[in-house]
């Protein structure tokens, strides 16, 4: 592991050698709405502050994070794709992205420029007059009385903000307002490889925010959705249909704040305390100490990760401590305790360490472990600690026009008696191994040509393979408000493995935005022979954004893939609304 000992006295040198001020980030939480073929859509965009090249981390409900990068943006949309290695992701699974929080601050608004000299009015001085002039009383303006005043003076506290009585409005004080977004999408794909087979997904839904809703401040927030899937294998004469009502979200949060540093979640929510315990249908209690400091614990069921969220089958106690280590609250290290049981039955100890580190204005760390304690009543692993899973990734930007970004992660399958997507048989749960390193990094050459790339390598239990990508683009080149651009790829995996090429473009026009693509690889089967062996697979995708009204916006997305051993077409839409 010699590898790994360079990379983390790479790491030191950087949170050593750099010492200036760090850029404030914020957290923005995405869902997944779709996906087609290797990429996954979620419901925020360009207006929410997302970039290209952002990293996402998803929280399914496999309990393994999963890391993607987006790798094309719209108004209301982002285009995701996961990096080598990473754990399954599906529709409705939540994640974050963490951007700098100047994206979504207001531009100041800028003073008016002074008109020139000669364009001011300048006052000219009165000729001399050659008579005397005539005197004139003078005018005077009666004095008028003020009306009486018709609100009480405030009272103003020497340790508030001049402006915080009109401003600074306790959370119980303002007003009752809604905000959030609704959908209405679709997707429609037909693969006619092998005989004819369609598939469909359909969903509405509503995500939305109520501020101050029983005037105790606080916040309600619901996530629902109903959807319809089926399926139609003409040549087996086999179709099914499946309509399903989901409730994703159903909280209520209060306190959390300046004045009331203790925060109650009290519903069905993603855990604010650490996300990474996932969906709960309980309670939650978070304090904020004055150091900066924050702890809480939470009880509830947790709901099982199929398509109804079933309940009551596990439940869980959880308990976290973290500590802030500078003023502003950037770098912090957390610890965190959770207890599950499965139909009355102890299952899961697991120990979750956190921590995240801004040394620099250009440099953060962040990094999680996941530690499982075993018992006795454990008879595939036996007795004993595991660490499941370790992640460090570290971002350096290394001036305004470059950046590098490492990511070394580790996992291993746990052993549960909850009910998760996919059922691992003893042998796959006791010798699974997963390890990653990746390396990426970008650079501007000018203000119009920009270079990135990365490269990954990985193991298991059983293989190892390396994937790799060289990309070049060119913003406002061909045309304005636009990019096109090129990038070549290798990868090797455990079933194939074979390079490829892609090519986007992608341009914003006054009310609407569009991006197209283009992608060939050119795989080599491993065990396979004859035809099966080399496999030359293209595809073409695209998605178009554009308002249908003052309110509304609406999404379509194609994608058609062709070439060896393929042949499928997907066509879908998503119309949606902000309010």
């Amino acid at each position: 592991m010699r590898i790994v000992t360079f990379i983390f006295v790479c790491m030191a040198w950087l949170v050593l050698g750099v010492g200036v001020f760090a850029q404030e980030r914020i957290r923005v939480e995405v869902s997944i709405t779709s996906s087609s073929g290797g990429s996954h859509y979620v419901d925020r965009g360009r207006i929410d502050g997302l970039e290209i090249g952002d990293s996402v981390t998803f929280f399914p409900s496999t309990a393994l994070a999963a890391e993607g990068t987006v790798r094309a943006v719209s108004k209301n949309s982002a285009r995701v794709e996961l990096a080598p290695g990473s754990a399954a992701v599906g529709i409705g699974d939540r994640g974050e992205i963490l951007i700098p929080k100047v994206r979504v601050q207001p531009k100041p608004i800028a003073p008016p420029i002074p008109a020139p000299e000669t364009e001011r009015n300048v006052v000219v001085p009165a000729p001399v007059p050659t008579t005397p002039p005539t005197l004139v009383a003078p005018t005077v303006t009666p004095l008028v009385e003020h009306p009486a005043w018709t609100h009480p003076p405030e009272e103003w506290q020497l340790d508030k903000p001049l402006l915080a009585p009109a401003f600074g409005l306790r959370p119980e004080e303002r007003e009752r307002r809604v905000r959030g977004r609704a959908w209405l999408q679709s997707q429609y794909t037909r693969d006619s490889e092998g005989g004819s087979r369609t598939y469909s997904n359909s969903s509405v839904g509503v995500d939305a925010t109520m501020e101050n809703p029983f005037g105790r401040g606080g916040e309600l927030r619901i996530g629902a959705a109903g959807w319809s899937r089926s399926f139609d294998v003409e040549s087996e004469n086999d179709q099914d249909t499946q309509s399903r009502f989901r409730l994703n979200r159903l909280s209520y949060t209060v306190g959390g704040t300046e004045d009331h540093p203790t925060r109650w979640n009290l519903g069905r929510f993603l855990q604010s305390g650490l996300p990474e315990f996932g969906l709960l249908d309980g309670a939650e209690w978070n304090r904020r100490l004055s150091n900066g400091d924050e702890f809480g614990v939470s009880i509830g069921a947790m709901p099982v990760p199929t398509s109804s969220l079933s309940t009551f089958d596990d439940v869980q106690a959880a308990a976290f401590y973290r500590r802030a280590l500078d003023d502003e609250h950037k770098s912090s290290v957390g610890l965190g305790y959770q207890n599950t049981w499965h139909d009355g039955e102890q299952d899961r100890n697991l120990l979750l360490a956190e921590a995240r580190f801004e040394p620099g204005r250009s440099v953060s760390i962040r990094s999680t472990a996941w530690l499982d304690m075993y018992g006795s009543e454990d008879e595939i692993k036996g007795s004993g600690f595991e660490l499941t899973e370790f992640l460090v990734a570290l971002s350096w930007r290394v001036s305004t026009a470059s950046g590098l970004g490492l990511t070394l992660s580790h996992r291993k399958i746990p052993e549960l008696l909850r009910s998760e997507l996919q059922d691992f048989d003893p042998a796959t749960i006791r010798d699974s191994k997963l390890e990653r390193i990746a390396l990426n990094g970008w650079t501007s050459v000018s203000a119009q040509v920009r270079l990135d790339g990365r490269v990954d390598r990985w193991s298991d239990e059983s293989d190892d393979g390396t994937a790799g990508e060289l990309g070049a683009a060119l913003r406002d080149f061909v045309w304005d408000r636009g990019e096109l651009r090129a990038s070549v790829f290798y990868s090797s995996g455990t079933y194939s493995s074979g390079p490829g090429g892609r090519l986007t473009a992608s341009k914003s026009f006054e009310r609407a935005s569009a991006s197209f693509g283009y992608e060939y690889v050119d795989y080599e089967q491993k065990g396979f022979a004859g035809d099966q062996r080399q496999l030359a697979q293209q595809s073409l995708f695209g998605t178009v954004d554009f308002p249908v009204s003052e309110r509304w916006d609406l999404s379509l997305l194609g994608d058609r893939r062709f070439g060896d051993n393929q042949d499928s077409w997907s066509l879908g839409f998503m119309l949606q609304t902000r309010f």
